[in-house]
């Protein structure tokens, strides 16, 4: 039976913002259940999507999300060998993305990767659960426990575990593959961009690519403009265009409040005064000075000749476990993490005091 979750009493919580492709987000329905559980024992099965603006919004089933950390924090405290287990399992694709890399760095033909789409894609969805979606998940529970007032050292085991896969990067699933199979897709239907391609599913381009039904060009500039999306139960993306559906299934987004400082958690201690550079993605790096704050939505490895240059890191996402917190640490630089609006309060140019000692950043 498909969803219709205007007509079901979820109580949903908001959960992060990214700038991906619709491409990779739809990926961690997928992922997210019957994968992520197949692995681990765990799922999120009701998330809910919205895209504005180049800007995604999760959320997810409150309910849902409490189950999944209450087992994974009792796994974590009691040092459970599953923990082990999974690692185990997991590093093994260290070594098979690196393979899927070399492979697509060969400049496959658009033939080659409309034959073996649908192997590619099992590979991607493999490599996506085990080196990105479960460390995220894990890592993202500890420091949700820790901002709720837990003993970090309770978790330092499950942290050392898991923190280096948080150190890669997935940009490259962005640059090298998606971007080559979204050219594949331009290539072979002789129509459109191939930014155009991101914005189906991946079900969708098997479609393409086995010359069955997909998207017209009206729905996809309708998605980019703004939609929902979420999995209809049955392994299908559901797309909804009415701008009241948030509204209508008891969704209210946050309001950006009109302030001049933030607070978030102290991932390193210190200060630093410049004018702020937000980053998101590697192309926007090239406006990080020496003097510069660095303000992102969750850094990645992708930006680290920023991260290295920047005076101080402020992040809207983000807990101890996260990217930002980790590297700073490494880099000691001041950072202030989980200030959930910082990109969307300063702008490019604003002189910021940045006070990782009592967590603020403010402008001056």
């Amino acid at each position: 039976m498909k969803r219709d979750y205007t007509k079901q009493k979820i109580a949903w919580e908001y959960f992060l913002e990214r700038r991906n492709a619709f491409f990779y987000v739809c990926m961690a329905t997928k992922v997210g259940n019957p994968m992520c559980y197949n692995l681990a024992s765990f799922k999120l099965t009701h998330q809910i999507y919205h895209y504005e603006n180049g800007l995604v919004t999760f959320y997810v089933s409150e309910k849902e999300m409490r189950k999944v950390e209450e087992y994974l924090i009792e796994l974590i405290k009691k040092k459970d060998p599953l923990l082990k287990k999974w690692e185990m399992k997991c590093k093994p694709y260290l070594e098979k993305e690196k393979q899927l890399y070399k492979k697509f760095e060969q400049n496959l033909g658009a033939k080659y990767i409309q034959k073996n789409y649908e192997d590619l894609m099992q590979e991607i969805h493999a490599i996506f659960l085990h080196l990105t979606y479960l460390s995220f998940i894990i890592l993202t529970v500890i420091d949700n426990a820790v901002k709720k007032g837990q003993d970090e050292t309770a978790f330092q085991d499950a942290i050392e575990l898991f923190k280096p896969f948080r150190k890669r990067t997935s940009n490259t699933l962005h640059d090298t593959i998606f971007k080559k199979i979204w050219e594949a897709a331009a290539t072979i239907t002789k129509s459109n961009t191939p930014e155009d391609y991101a914005f189906f599913t991946p079900d969708e381009l098997g479609n393409l690519f086995r010359g069955q039904e997909y998207p017209s060009q009206n729905e996809i500039e309708q998605r980019k403009k703004q939609c929902i999306f979420y999995d209809e139960g049955d392994g299908s993306i559901n797309f909804n265009y009415d701008p009241n559906f948030l509204k209508n299934v008891g969704i209210t987004p946050e309001e950006i409040p009109k302030v001049d400082q933030l607070k978030g958690t102290v991932a390193f201690k210190g200060m630093a005064q410049g004018k702020i550079c937000i980053v998101n993605k590697p192309h926007e790096m090239h406006k990080c000075q020496p003097d510069s704050i660095l303000i992102s939505m969750n850094t990645t490895p992708a930006l680290m000749p920023a991260l290295s240059k920047c005076k101080a890191i402020v992040t809207d996402d983000g807990g101890l476990t996260c990217h930002a917190s980790i590297i700073s640490r490494e880099l000691q630089k001041p950072c202030i993490v989980g200030t959930r609006f910082s990109t969307k309060i300063f702008k490019d140019g604003d002189l910021v005091l940045v006070d990782a000692e009592k967590g603020i950043i403010k402008k001056l």
